[in-house]
Protein backbone atom coordinates (compact mmCIF):
# COMPACT_ATOMS: atom_id res chain seq x y z
CA UNK A 1 0.00 0.00 0.00
CA UNK A 2 1.29 3.45 -1.23
CA UNK A 3 1.12 6.22 0.93
CA UNK A 4 -1.08 7.60 -2.13
CA UNK A 5 -2.96 4.67 -1.91
CA UNK A 6 -4.63 6.16 1.68
CA UNK A 7 -7.57 8.99 1.22
CA UNK A 8 -8.78 11.29 4.21
CA UNK A 9 -12.41 10.99 3.44
CA UNK A 10 -13.65 14.11 5.91
CA UNK A 11 -16.99 12.17 6.59
CA UNK A 12 -18.97 13.92 9.13
CA UNK A 13 -22.38 11.67 9.96
CA UNK A 14 -25.30 13.12 10.29
CA UNK A 15 -26.80 11.40 13.95
CA UNK A 16 -30.08 12.78 14.64
CA UNK A 17 -31.27 12.83 18.23
CA UNK A 18 -33.93 9.79 17.27
CA UNK A 19 -31.21 7.14 16.34
CA UNK A 20 -31.73 4.28 17.85
CA UNK A 21 -29.77 2.35 20.65
CA UNK A 22 -30.62 -1.05 19.10
CA UNK A 23 -27.88 -0.84 16.30
CA UNK A 24 -29.01 -4.83 15.72
CA UNK A 25 -33.28 -4.32 15.68
CA UNK A 26 -34.31 -7.69 17.60
CA UNK A 27 -31.25 -8.39 18.93
CA UNK A 28 -29.88 -6.92 22.27
CA UNK A 29 -26.47 -8.97 22.57
CA UNK A 30 -25.74 -7.27 19.07
CA UNK A 31 -26.55 -3.93 19.65
CA UNK A 32 -24.95 -4.10 22.84
CA UNK A 33 -21.30 -5.02 21.38
CA UNK A 34 -21.77 -3.15 18.34
CA UNK A 35 -22.24 0.00 20.76
CA UNK A 36 -19.64 -0.84 23.28
CA UNK A 37 -17.31 -0.97 20.77
CA UNK A 38 -17.55 2.26 19.13
CA UNK A 39 -17.24 3.30 23.10
CA UNK A 40 -13.52 2.95 22.90
CA UNK A 41 -12.80 4.82 19.73
CA UNK A 42 -12.26 7.91 21.29
CA UNK A 43 -9.94 6.59 23.92
CA UNK A 44 -8.58 3.97 21.57
CA UNK A 45 -7.48 5.86 18.20
CA UNK A 46 -6.53 9.16 20.03
CA UNK A 47 -3.88 6.65 21.69
CA UNK A 48 -2.76 5.42 18.12
CA UNK A 49 -2.42 8.70 17.14
CA UNK A 50 0.10 9.42 19.45
CA UNK A 51 1.95 6.56 19.02
CA UNK A 52 2.52 7.33 15.20
CA UNK A 53 3.31 11.01 15.92
CA UNK A 54 5.95 9.80 18.34
CA UNK A 55 7.20 7.22 15.81
CA UNK A 56 7.34 9.85 13.17
CA UNK A 57 10.70 10.97 14.94
CA UNK A 58 12.37 7.75 14.40
CA UNK A 59 11.83 7.17 11.13
CA UNK A 60 13.34 8.83 7.83
CA UNK A 61 11.61 6.81 5.04
CA UNK A 62 9.31 8.94 3.30
CA UNK A 63 6.65 6.81 2.38
CA UNK A 64 6.01 5.45 5.81
CA UNK A 65 5.77 8.91 7.14
CA UNK A 66 3.00 9.68 4.64
CA UNK A 67 1.80 6.65 5.76
CA UNK A 68 1.62 7.70 9.21
CA UNK A 69 0.24 10.88 8.58
CA UNK A 70 -2.73 9.78 5.75
CA UNK A 71 -3.52 6.94 8.68
CA UNK A 72 -3.65 9.63 12.03
CA UNK A 73 -6.12 11.68 9.99
CA UNK A 74 -8.32 8.94 8.93
CA UNK A 75 -8.51 7.65 12.76
CA UNK A 76 -9.15 11.55 13.97
CA UNK A 77 -12.13 11.28 11.57
CA UNK A 78 -13.35 8.32 12.79
CA UNK A 79 -13.07 8.44 16.88
CA UNK A 80 -14.83 12.40 16.42
CA UNK A 81 -17.73 10.42 14.54
CA UNK A 82 -17.75 7.79 17.59
CA UNK A 83 -17.93 10.30 20.21
CA UNK A 84 -20.95 11.94 18.81
CA UNK A 85 -22.57 8.81 18.23
CA UNK A 86 -21.41 7.69 21.97
CA UNK A 87 -23.00 10.85 23.63
CA UNK A 88 -26.18 10.37 21.49
CA UNK A 89 -26.26 6.85 23.14
CA UNK A 90 -25.51 7.96 26.35
CA UNK A 91 -28.52 10.21 26.68
CA UNK A 92 -30.77 7.51 25.45
CA UNK A 93 -29.91 4.93 28.45
CA UNK A 94 -30.63 5.23 32.04
CA UNK A 95 -28.42 7.48 34.08
CA UNK A 96 -27.24 4.84 35.56
CA UNK A 97 -26.09 3.30 32.94
CA UNK A 98 -24.62 6.84 31.42
CA UNK A 99 -22.57 7.01 34.77
CA UNK A 100 -21.08 3.72 34.98
CA UNK A 101 -19.91 4.30 30.85
CA UNK A 102 -18.38 7.04 31.89
CA UNK A 103 -16.51 5.41 34.83
CA UNK A 104 -15.37 3.07 31.97
CA UNK A 105 -14.37 5.60 29.52
CA UNK A 106 -11.88 7.30 32.02
CA UNK A 107 -10.52 3.90 33.21
CA UNK A 108 -9.79 3.14 29.33
CA UNK A 109 -8.69 6.40 28.80
CA UNK A 110 -5.96 6.45 32.11
CA UNK A 111 -4.67 3.11 30.93
CA UNK A 112 -3.93 4.15 27.16
CA UNK A 113 -2.23 7.50 28.46
CA UNK A 114 -0.20 5.33 30.70
CA UNK A 115 0.71 3.18 27.99
CA UNK A 116 1.89 6.32 26.14
CA UNK A 117 4.12 7.82 29.43
CA UNK A 118 5.41 5.02 30.35
CA UNK A 119 5.26 2.29 28.16
CA UNK A 120 8.72 1.91 24.72
CA UNK A 121 7.71 3.34 21.53
CA UNK A 122 8.47 -0.44 20.72
CA UNK A 123 5.57 -2.14 23.11
CA UNK A 124 3.12 0.59 22.03
CA UNK A 125 3.33 0.03 18.31
CA UNK A 126 3.49 -3.22 18.98
CA UNK A 127 0.31 -2.92 20.75
CA UNK A 128 -1.17 -0.68 17.80
CA UNK A 129 -0.47 -3.64 15.15
CA UNK A 130 -2.21 -5.95 17.47
CA UNK A 131 -5.43 -4.22 17.48
CA UNK A 132 -5.19 -3.14 13.64
CA UNK A 133 -4.34 -6.93 12.97
CA UNK A 134 -7.42 -7.78 14.76
CA UNK A 135 -9.92 -4.89 13.00
CA UNK A 136 -8.45 -6.05 9.77
CA UNK A 137 -9.55 -9.55 10.31
CA UNK A 138 -12.99 -8.74 11.93
CA UNK A 139 -13.92 -5.81 9.08
CA UNK A 140 -12.75 -8.45 6.33
CA UNK A 141 -15.15 -10.58 7.42
CA UNK A 142 -17.58 -7.83 7.93
CA UNK A 143 -17.88 -7.17 4.32
CA UNK A 144 -17.73 -11.00 3.49
CA UNK A 145 -20.30 -11.72 5.53
CA UNK A 146 -22.34 -8.63 5.93
CA UNK A 147 -25.15 -8.27 8.33
CA UNK A 148 -28.58 -6.71 6.74
CA UNK A 149 -30.18 -6.17 9.79
CA UNK A 150 -27.83 -3.74 10.81
CA UNK A 151 -29.94 0.03 11.72
CA UNK A 152 -29.07 1.88 8.60
CA UNK A 153 -27.01 4.74 10.49
CA UNK A 154 -25.09 2.40 12.38
CA UNK A 155 -24.13 0.79 9.31
CA UNK A 156 -23.28 3.57 7.53
CA UNK A 157 -20.66 4.41 10.55
CA UNK A 158 -19.36 0.93 10.73
CA UNK A 159 -18.98 0.53 6.81
CA UNK A 160 -16.87 3.67 5.98
CA UNK A 161 -14.88 2.78 9.34
CA UNK A 162 -13.88 -0.77 8.74
CA UNK A 163 -13.22 -0.15 5.06
CA UNK A 164 -10.86 2.54 5.53
CA UNK A 165 -9.07 -0.07 8.48
CA UNK A 166 -8.75 -2.38 5.15
CA UNK A 167 -7.15 0.50 3.41
CA UNK A 168 -4.57 1.71 5.93
CA UNK A 169 -4.02 -1.97 7.13
CA UNK A 170 -0.42 -1.83 6.42
CA UNK A 171 0.50 1.11 8.43
CA UNK A 172 1.24 -0.01 11.91
CA UNK A 173 2.37 -3.05 10.60
CA UNK A 174 5.20 -0.92 8.69
CA UNK A 175 5.69 1.29 11.75
CA UNK A 176 7.00 -1.30 13.70
CA UNK A 177 8.66 -3.63 11.32
CA UNK A 178 10.33 -0.97 9.75
CA UNK A 179 11.61 1.00 13.32
CA UNK A 180 12.14 -2.00 15.58
CA UNK A 181 11.02 -5.55 13.85
CA UNK A 182 10.81 -8.70 16.15
CA UNK A 183 8.02 -11.58 15.09
CA UNK A 184 7.85 -12.74 18.62
CA UNK A 185 7.74 -9.51 20.51
CA UNK A 186 4.94 -7.99 18.10
CA UNK A 187 2.83 -11.45 18.34
CA UNK A 188 3.12 -11.55 22.30
CA UNK A 189 2.15 -7.69 23.27
CA UNK A 190 -0.39 -7.73 20.10
CA UNK A 191 -1.95 -10.23 22.37
CA UNK A 192 -1.74 -8.94 25.25
CA UNK A 193 -3.44 -6.03 23.48
CA UNK A 194 -6.33 -7.79 22.15
CA UNK A 195 -7.36 -8.91 25.52
CA UNK A 196 -7.04 -5.55 26.81
CA UNK A 197 -9.16 -4.21 24.10
CA UNK A 198 -11.80 -6.23 23.64
CA UNK A 199 -12.29 -6.88 27.77
CA UNK A 200 -13.11 -2.83 27.64
CA UNK A 201 -15.46 -3.52 24.55
CA UNK A 202 -16.85 -6.42 26.98
CA UNK A 203 -16.96 -3.91 29.87
CA UNK A 204 -19.40 -1.32 27.89
CA UNK A 205 -21.34 -4.21 26.00
CA UNK A 206 -22.49 -5.18 29.61
CA UNK A 207 -23.70 -2.10 30.63
CA UNK A 208 -25.19 -1.39 27.71
CA UNK A 209 -26.93 -4.91 27.36
CA UNK A 210 -28.38 -4.19 31.22
CA UNK A 211 -29.35 -0.75 30.34
CA UNK A 212 -31.36 -1.83 27.55
CA UNK A 213 -32.81 -4.57 29.29
CA UNK A 214 -34.28 -2.39 31.64
CA UNK A 215 -35.79 -0.25 29.22
CA UNK A 216 -37.57 -3.08 27.60
CA UNK A 217 -35.74 -4.17 25.06
CA UNK A 218 -35.45 -8.09 24.35
CA UNK A 219 -33.06 -10.21 21.59
CA UNK A 220 -36.38 -11.79 19.66
CA UNK A 221 -34.78 -12.13 16.55
CA UNK A 222 -32.65 -14.79 17.91
CA UNK A 223 -31.32 -16.10 14.29
CA UNK A 224 -30.04 -12.84 13.51
CA UNK A 225 -25.95 -12.29 13.33
CA UNK A 226 -24.94 -10.32 16.84
CA UNK A 227 -22.19 -8.08 15.42
CA UNK A 228 -20.27 -8.90 18.37
CA UNK A 229 -16.64 -9.51 18.85
CA UNK A 230 -16.05 -12.91 17.78
CA UNK A 231 -12.93 -13.43 15.91
CA UNK A 232 -13.25 -14.42 12.60
CA UNK A 233 -11.37 -16.96 10.31
CA UNK A 234 -9.21 -14.12 9.18
CA UNK A 235 -7.67 -13.81 12.12
CA UNK A 236 -5.44 -17.06 12.65
CA UNK A 237 -3.31 -16.16 9.76
CA UNK A 238 -1.93 -12.58 11.60
CA UNK A 239 -0.95 -14.96 14.22
CA UNK A 240 2.27 -16.15 11.40
CA UNK A 241 5.20 -15.33 11.50
CA UNK A 242 5.09 -14.65 7.19
CA UNK A 243 1.79 -12.48 8.18
CA UNK A 244 2.02 -9.07 6.37
CA UNK A 245 -0.99 -7.22 5.87
CA UNK A 246 0.11 -4.91 2.62
CA UNK A 247 0.20 -8.52 0.77
CA UNK A 248 -3.11 -8.92 1.42
CA UNK A 249 -5.38 -8.02 -1.59
CA UNK A 250 -8.58 -5.12 -0.97
CA UNK A 251 -11.36 -7.06 -2.12
CA UNK A 252 -14.15 -5.39 -5.02
CA UNK A 253 -16.64 -4.75 -1.87
CA UNK A 254 -14.58 -2.94 0.01
CA UNK A 255 -13.20 -1.06 -2.83
CA UNK A 256 -16.66 -0.49 -3.71
CA UNK A 257 -17.65 1.03 -0.57
CA UNK A 258 -14.02 3.35 -0.67
CA UNK A 259 -15.26 4.35 -3.76
CA UNK A 260 -18.88 5.34 -2.24
CA UNK A 261 -17.17 7.38 0.27
CA UNK A 262 -15.10 9.02 -2.37
CA UNK A 263 -18.19 10.07 -3.83
CA UNK A 264 -19.78 11.37 -0.81
CA UNK A 265 -16.71 14.12 0.08
CA UNK A 266 -16.56 15.10 -3.23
Amino acid sequence: MAAADIRVRPVKFEFPEDIDVMAVPGNVGGSASMVGFSFTMPYLEPYLIRSMTIAKGHTKDPDLLSDMRAFSKQEGHHFRNHKRMNELVKAKLPDWCAHELSKAEQALNDDYQKFTKNKSLKWNLAYAEGFEAMTFAMAQNSFENPNDNTEQRWKDLYEWHLAEEIEHRNVAYDAYDKIYGGYFYRLFVGLWAQYHFLGFVARFAKIIARGLKEQGHETILTDQKGGGMSLPRQYWRTLSPWYNPSKIVISGEVQDMLTKWDMAVN
